[in-house]
Formats: C-alpha cells, structure tokens, sequence
C-alpha cells in the first residue's frame, strides 16, 4: 500500500546512460559517426541482397 507523497525508488543507471551523461560531446559525436556508418553498411548490404533475389 502506497501512501500520499510516497516515491518509487530510483532506476539504477545504465553504461548507456552514464555514457550519455558523462562523455564530452567530441567523444560522443565520434562513437555516433562510428555507429552510423557501421548501420549504412549493413543497410547496403540488405538492399544489395534483396536485389540479388528479386
């Protein structure tokens, strides 16, 4: 049973949040780029695939 003004407890933090908060923003802009481009190439190469089938 919860009563008035009561709080639920905190969520403990995760790497990626801590990352988030903690990181200058020329370190984050870095792993970002790194992120993108590993997406972009897996993007191609699903395109590149279902074109091969069609």
């Amino acid at each position: 049973m919860k009563l008035f003004g009561a709080k639920e407890p905190l969520a403990s933090s995760s790497p990626l949040s801590d990352f988030l908060r903690n990181t200058k923003s020329r370190d984050k802009k870095r792993v970002y780029s790194k992120v993108i481009a590993v997406a972009s190439q897996r993007q191609y190469a699903i395109l590149e695939a279902a074109s091969r089938k069609a």
